[in-house]
């Protein structure tokens, strides 16, 4: 993995541009925790990423739970949770508490305790929050303890973030109640977002084919020319915990657990080729639809010889499995 490469220095260009002074100042903590709280703590996002398009949102809902309509949430309630009520959910790397509202809607839960090591997001989510059911708390999973037993524990788009993956799942394991199930939302691929030379090369392709006026930045407007896997050295200063153990998250979680389901929702080619233009193809519009289900089509073509990057999945205590320390 290279120290730097072109899309690190495009990156930092538009960082530049669009982040207040206090997103620089917390890159510069010699800790590596503060560096994370400071990226987690950057205020809302620009709509610059993949999961900005509802067209994808869609995709991934058909990839999920077979129909575009219903997403995870409805579907794990339905599916797993079906006659049962006054549960238990423990949700790890909250963000902004949408999935933990989501949840809470459907009146299954009494209690939900939700923490992010974001004290922002945190702040955010209780704003946000009209249920005396949801606990939002400043916390690293680290530092978290409960007495409680969860029947439903959760991880989006967070479990990717976390190191010492054996031993975070120990602490699931202990944390679930007996027939209680573990839900992930994840990306599951390379370490370190290192893509792979076949990825790369076909976003590329896919990207010198659009107008101009489609691959233009949201916060400098210049031109996209290319995608490049990101260097190690703004993996550590920007996010440190970025996709640090991320290729085993996907075969500790199949020795820990038992695997209920498991199903990819892509990403591969999708969101190094849609980083930092997603903006464009956010409207629904026919010729929006156009150019996206063609990138579907390019996608589903790599799955084909590829894993996905990628994955939802549910899991649930293995018979007999002990409590570990």
């Amino acid at each position: 993995m290279p120290l730097i490469t072109y899309s690190d220095i495009i990156e930092f260009r538009e960082k530049l541009i669009s982040s207040k002074l206090s997103f620089f100042v917390g890159k510069i903590s010699p800790s590596s925790s503060k560096r994370i709280e400071s990226h987690w703590n950057a205020g809302p996002l620009a709509p610059i990423n993949w999961w900005n398009i509802p067209l994808i949102r869609e995709r991934w809902n058909k990839k999920i739970t077979n129909t575009v309509d219903t997403d995870y949430v409805k579907y794990t309630i339905d599916k797993y949770f079906f006659g049962k009520d006054s549960l238990s959910m423990l949700s790890i790397g909250c963000g902004t508490g949408s999935q933990e509202i989501a949840f809470s809607d459907t009146n299954k839960f009494t209690w939900i305790d939700a923490i992010d090591i974001a004290k922002e997001n945190i702040v955010t989510a209780n704003k946000r929050n009209e249920s005396n059911r949801i606990n939002f708390t400043h916390s690293s999973f680290e530092e978290f303890n409960s007495d409680k037993k969860y029947d439903l524990i959760l991880f989006h788009s967070s479990l990717h973030h976390l190191k010492n993956i054996p031993t975070v799942l120990n602490k699931v394991n202990n944390l679930l109640s007996k027939d209680g199930i573990l839900v992930i939302h994840e990306y599951t691929g390379p370490n370190r977002i290192n893509w792979n030379r076949k990825q790369i090369e076909v976003t590329n392709q896919i990207l010198s084919t659009l107008p101009e006026e489609k691959r233009t930045y949201y916060s400098s407007g210049r031109t996209k020319r290319k995608q490049t896997a990101p260097g190690k050295l703004r993996m550590i200063i920007s996010d440190p915990s970025e996709a640090i153990e991320s290729e085993s998250l996907l075969p500790e979680l199949k020795n820990r657990f038992n695997t209920l389901e498991l199903k990819g929702y892509g990403g591969n080619i999708l969101v190094p080729l849609l980083k930092g233009i997603s903006h464009h193809f956010s409207e629904k519009s026919p010729e929006n639809e156009l150019y996206l289900y063609r990138f579907f089509d390019l996608e589903d073509e790599f799955l084909q010889s590829n894993i996905d990057d990628y994955h939802f999945g549910v899991f649930a205590k293995k018979k007999g499995s002990l409590e570990l320390p």
